[in-house]
Order: C-alpha cells, then sequence, then structure tokens
C-alpha cells in the first residue's frame, strides 16, 4: 500500500511539473475587452436600402443602433452598406455620429456596379437591381471599373477628414450569390484594378489600407493561385470566416486560415491583421448556420476564444441585428434594439 501511495503521489507530481512547463501559446493569448472590436450594423438593408437622408424615423434607427454598440462595449463601427450611404447623402452624417460617440470607424470598400443609377429618392423603386451587386465585368470592363475608382477617390475625400477611422478594408471582388463571379483568371487585370483602388486611397489618406478575401480561399483553393497578395502600398490583410460546417466552429480550419493570413504579413515590419467578418445566423440554409439560439451563444463564446488565444488584434462581427435579404438571423439585438441572449453574451465578454 505504501510503495501504491508513493507511487501515485510521484505521477502526481509529474503531471504538476508537465503542466508548470507547457511551453506558452506562441500567438499570446489576448483579452477580449481589449481587442480592437468592431459590429457591422446594416440599417439599409432593414428596409430595402431606401432613404435614410430623407427619413427622420430611419435616422433615429441610425443613432439607437451605433449607441447600443457602444453600450455593448464594441471599440467602433465596421462601415459597411458604404455605396449607400454615399448616394444616399448621408455619409457624413453617419460618421459624425460615431465619431460624436468617441468609437473608432473602419472603411469597407466592396464592389459595386457604380455605372447602374441608384436612386435615394423618397419614392425611388425598389429593390434595387440586382446587377449593381455583381461583379460581372471586374476586372475586364474597364468602364466599370474605373467608376469603382472615383466612387472610392470620392468616398475618401469625406473619409480623410475624420480622426476617428483606423482602416480603410478593401474587399476583393469574389462572388455574389453563389453563381456571379469575378474574372480572377485575368490575372493582370484583377491585379491592375485593385492596384489603382489602393493608390486611389493612399493619394488622400495615409492611413492602413488592408487586401481582404471574403472567403475566396475557403470557397475555391484554385482561386489563391490567382489572388494578386503582393500589392504595392498595403498595410497588411483581412478575412472573413463563416463555418461551412453545421452547428460547428470548425477551429482547426479557422487556425489555418489565421495562419496562412499571418504568414503573408510577415512582409510587413508593423502588418495588420484584421478578422472583418464573423457570425452566426440559425434561419438560412447558409454558412455560419447553428441549431439555436443557445448554440449560438456557445459558438460565440468560442470563436471570441479562438481570436484571443490566436493573437487576432481587430475583429468585426456581423451584424448587430437581422439580415432580411438572406433570411437570416445573424444580428445580436432585435429590431425594438433590445438585446437578444448572444448580444448579451458578446456584451459580457466585451465588458469583462
Amino acid at each position: 500500500m505504501l510503495k501504491q501511495f508513493v507511487g501515485l503521489a510521484f505521477f502526481i507530481l509529474a503531471c504538476a511539473l508537465f503542466v508548470a512547463f507547457i511551453p506558452p501559446n506562441p500567438f499570446g493569448s489576448l483579452n477580449a475587452s481589449k481587442l480592437n472590436s468592431y459590429v457591422v450594423i446594416m440599417t439599409y438593408s432593414q428596409d430595402q436600402c431606401k432613404t435614410i437622408r430623407l427619413n427622420a424615423t430611419k435616422q433615429q434607427w441610425v443613432e439607437n443602433w451605433i449607441a447600443l454598440a457602444k453600450d455593448m462595449g464594441f471599440k467602433g463601427v465596421a462601415v459597411a452598406e458604404l455605396e449607400c450611404y454615399y448616394l444616399d447623402g448621408y455619409l457624413e452624417n453617419y460618421l459624425q455620429l460615431i465619431n460624436g460617440l468617441g468609437l473608432k470607424a473602419t472603411v469597407y470598400f466592396m464592389w459595386r456596379d457604380f455605372t447602374i443609377p441608384v436612386s435615394f429618392d423618397v419614392n425611388a423603386s425598389r429593390p434595387i437591381n440586382s446587377d449593381f451587386w455583381k461583379p460581372e465585368g471586374f476586372p475586364d470592363n474597364s468602364t466599370k471599373c474605373q467608376a469603382w475608382i472615383n466612387w472610392i477617390h470620392n468616398v475618401t475625400l469625406v473619409t480623410r477628414n475624420y480622426p476617428n477611422i483606423e482602416f480603410y478594408l478593401l474587399f476583393m471582388p469574389f462572388r455574389w450569390a453563389g453563381s456571379y463571379q469575378a474574372d480572377f483568371y485575368n490575372y493582370t487585370g484583377y491585379r491592375y484594378w485593385m492596384q489603382e483602388a489602393v493608390n486611389t486611397i493612399k493619394e488622400l489618406d495615409a492611413r492602413p489600407v488592408l487586401l481582404v478575401s471574403d472567403g475566396i480561399e475557403l470557397e475555391d483553393p484554385e482561386l489563391a493561385n490567382y489572388v494578386p497578395y503582393d500589392l504595392n502600398g498595403i498595410d497588411g490583410y483581412g478575412f472573413t470566416y463563416y463555418s461551412r460546417t453545421y452547428d460547428n466552429f470548425y477551429a482547426s480550419r479557422f487556425e489555418e486560415y489565421f495562419k496562412f493570413y499571418q504568414s503573408k504579413n510577415k512582409q510587413f515590419q508593423h502588418g495588420h491583421l484584421f478578422l472583418a467578418e464573423w457570425g452566426w445566423q440559425t434561419t438560412a440554409n447558409i454558412y455560419g448556420q447553428c441549431a439555436n439560439e443557445n448554440r449560438k451563444c456557445e459558438l460565440i463564446n468560442e470563436t471570441v476564444r479562438a481570436i484571443t488565444s490566436l493573437g487576432i488584434e481587430n475583429f468585426a462581427y456581423f451584424c448587430l441585428q437581422d439580415f432580411p435579404s438572406e433570411n437570416a438571423d445573424w444580428g445580436l439585438a432585435y429590431y425594438n434594439f433590445t438585446l437578444k441572449p448572444s448580444g448579451e453574451t458578446l456584451k459580457q465578454i466585451l465588458k469583462k
């Protein structure tokens, strides 16, 4: 019995010593409350991208959503729906509201076809022509591409005046509705117009520009061979992550994706890495789907643990409210501006 006791004691001691000498996480764990946490707010999408500038009720919606984001502990707002704010003449108002509450902002440049006229008059027809969102013609149609560059120029003339803007995220045109795809195989053209976009921003504002992949490598690994990762003047990379496995974060896949961009980021002395979008929803049979609201809470916890353990300092959750065009309940809050359980979960994490 004594020998067994001594043997057990030595075993426990050995385990304790082993645990004590486990090497620290090479990425460095972070506290979630210290991260640059952003949230995407999709107020235009609540009502078919109709005007906010000419609708006092919707202006109050915008103010309420921004205030809720601050109350939840987010450090900033990811300025998506940028084309709507610009065409509606409400971009400066939006940026002033964000800045006025002491929140940071990150600007999301995504492909839109600005050769297609879109009106934000009170009685403008809706829905917007779906061709407006499609990446058809990129990079082969120079007229469409130049119109996109002109828009980036005009937006940056506005955004450069706001000191709270931290990053410009330049999303690579990819797919729309799972079928309409940019022409990656025209590598020369694709790289040319993406470089034009970077140059256009940098000529007006010196703040960091990050090249963002919206799941290109996850959806079609072959296309990674044609992506112009080596653009001049960029300051790092961004990527989005929505699990393609039902009700499963798929941590190993997330870590592989992170390491892919971390390795590319090493070329910069002070490169930035940004998890540009992630989120969970229960209602649509698409990416990021989980079983129910309880699982959404659990998966939010799991995702943030991965973000902090890998040392990802910048992230944006998609999105604060639900997204009707996909019939997807991505939202952390209901339309009456009260938090869902998932919103309460993330609020507790961000305010620890």
